[in-house]
C-alpha cells in the first residue's frame, strides 16, 4: 500500500472514530441535559436551564418526566408540590396523584396521563390529554385539552385557539383576545370570553353558559334542542353574529 492510501485509510479511520464518539459521547462544549433536582419537604423541583438538551448523543429540543408510581411515593408521603421549569420544551406524564404540579415553561408543554389536585401551568403552547385534576390553571398562547376532568378549569390565551373536547368539568371559563374558542363538554358551568375571537360551545343537558364576543361569531351547536328551563344561555357581543343550531321544532 503507498503512502497516499494509507494516509486516506488512516484518515477514514480517524473520522469514524470520532462519529463514534459525538454519537455516543457528549463533547465537554455540547449543550447539555441540565436537570437539577431538590427534594425538601415531599417537594420536587426540577429545572431545565439549557434551552438545546443533550441525551445519549442526540440533541432534542425537548425534556421528557415520566413519573412512576416508585417517584410518587416519596417516604410513604405523597409529594406536595412538583415544580417544573424549562426553556425548552417538556412532555410529562404524572400518573399518580400529586398535591400541586407548577410547569412555567418558555417552549410547548405536552402532559398526557396526570393525575394532581392542582395545575398551575404557563407555556407557549399547550397540549393537554387524559387528565384528572380537581383545579387547573392555564395559560397558553394556544390550548388543546382533550379526555379530561375537572372540577374547575380556567384557561387563558392570547391570539390563537383554545379548544376543550371530550372533557368533563363542574366549571369551564376561558378567555382570549383574538383567539377562537371552541368547548364540547359536559360542565355545569361554561364561559367563553373574547375580545374578537370566535366562540363555538356545545349546549349539554343542564349546563349554563355564557358568552361574549365584541365582534366575534358566537355558535351554540344543540341550542335549539336543549334549551329550557333547567339551562340558562347569556350571550353578549357588540356587533358579531350569533347562531343557534338544533331540530327543536316547538
Amino acid at each position: 500500500m503507498d503512502k497516499k492510501k494509507l494516509f486516506f485509510t488512516l484518515l477514514l479511520i480517524v473520522v469514524c472514530i470520532l462519529l463514534f464518539v459525538r454519537r455516543f459521547i457528549a463533547p465537554a462544549n455540547t449543550p447539555s441535559y441540565d436537570i437539577t433536582t431538590e427534594v425538601t419537604n415531599n417537594n420536587i423541583e426540577i429545572n431545565f436551564s439549557s434551552n438545546d438538551l443533550y441525551i445519549k448523543g442526540e440533541d432534542i429540543p425537548y425534556a421528557i418526566l415520566r413519573f412512576g408510581e416508585d417517584c410518587i411515593d416519596l417516604n410513604e408521603n405523597i409529594i406536595k408540590t412538583i415544580t417544573v421549569k424549562a426553556k425548552s420544551s417538556v412532555i410529562l406524564s404524572l400518573p399518580q396523584n400529586a398535591k400541586t404540579v407548577v410547569v412555567n415553561g418558555s417552549g410547548n408543554v405536552y402532559i398526557n396521563n396526570i393525575a394532581a389536585e392542582q395545575l398551575v401551568l404557563s407555556a407557549a403552547n399547550l397540549e393537554l390529554d387524559d387528565a384528572n385534576i380537581d383545579k387547573a390553571s392555564l395559560s397558553a398562547k394556544e390550548s388543546t385539552i382533550s379526555s379530561s376532568s375537572f372540577s374547575t378549569l380556567y384557561v387563558k390565551g392570547s391570539s390563537k385557539p383554545i379548544t376543550i373536547i371530550n372533557s368533563s368539568a363542574k366549571s369551564i371559563m376561558t378567555e382570549t383576545i383574538s383567539g377562537d374558542i371552541t368547548i364540547d363538554s359536559t360542565a355545569a358551568f361554561i364561559e367563553a370570553k373574547s375580545d374578537s375571537g370566535n366562540i363555538d360551545l356545545t349546549l349539554n343537558q343542564d349546563s349554563h353558559i355564557v358568552a361574549s364576543s365584541e365582534n366575534g361569531i358566537i355558535e351554540i351547536d344543540d341550542g335549539l334542542d336543549k334549551i329550557d328551563s333547567k339551562n340558562t344561555v347569556l350571550i353578549k357581543t357588540n356587533s358579531g353574529n350569533i347562531r343557534i343550531s338544533g331540530d327543536n321544532d316547538d
